[in-house]
């Protein structure tokens, strides 16, 4: 039997039938694996898209995300999240079952590849480098990887969701630590201090004071 006889029970497009030579000709309307990468850049949405009425619901989908057997998940779900715990190439694979055209339930295996970059370390910028009181100073988290971050200044004020991207101006004068977490569940914040100084109380004093001749 040729590879023709099979053309209409044969997945494409990166799906591979199970025990068939030809990967290269599927039904269409049939799943596809598509990798969607979220703010965090090690946790990955998974999506068979889009849900075709071929797919055999029933018999679920076995996910293996690469990274260990213990990742392999059974589930009805056509998108699954995966959080990956160190940089690396992975091959994440979707085994699922679609109907042929004889009725018969038909396993496929759908795969892609899935690149994780190590991930930057995380610090601070803020200008001014040496703010007044009462100055605004902005702040810059940088190589976060949420979208909403959390802010301690130092001096009693914490902005518990706030963008990579604040501003804060400082009551008194003296040197303050700020940290910035990567979300509510970070425990590695980045940490840097500012100096915010009295120019006002500086300036008021005479540069060369004149004094009285003995």
């Amino acid at each position: 039997m040729d590879r023709e006889d099979h053309h209409d029970d044969v997945p494409a497009g990166g799906g591979i039938r199970i025990g068939l030579p030809r990967p290269d000709s599927r039904p269409r309307g049939l799943p596809r694996l598509q990798p969607y990468e979220s703010q965090d850049q090690r946790r990955i949405t998974f999506v068979l898209n889009p849900s075709p009425s071929t797919l055999i619901a029933a018999n679920g989908i076995t996910w293996n995300f690469g990274d260990g057997p213990s990742t392999i998940t059974a589930t009805t779900q056509l998108t699954n999240v995966h959080a990956y715990g160190a940089a690396g190439t992975y091959t994440v694979s979707a085994l699922y079952y679609y109907r042929g055209s004889t009725g018969a339930s038909i396993p496929v295996t759908d795969t892609t590849i899935v690149i994780i970059s190590p991930l930057l370390p995380k610090s601070i910028t803020f200008s001014p480098s040496q703010p007044n009181v009462l100055e605004a100073v902005t702040f810059q988290a940088i190589n976060f990887t949420q979208a909403a971050v959390r802010w301690d200044f130092g001096d009693g004020t914490v902005v518990a969701s706030g963008s990579t991207v604040q501003t804060h101006a400082y009551q008194n004068p003296g040197t303050y630590g700020v940290r910035v977490y990567d979300g509510a569940a970070d425990l590695s914040p980045a940490a840097t201090s500012v100096t915010v100084v009295n120019k006002r109380t500086l300036s008021a004093a005479p540069r060369n004071p004149i004094r009285a001749r003995p």
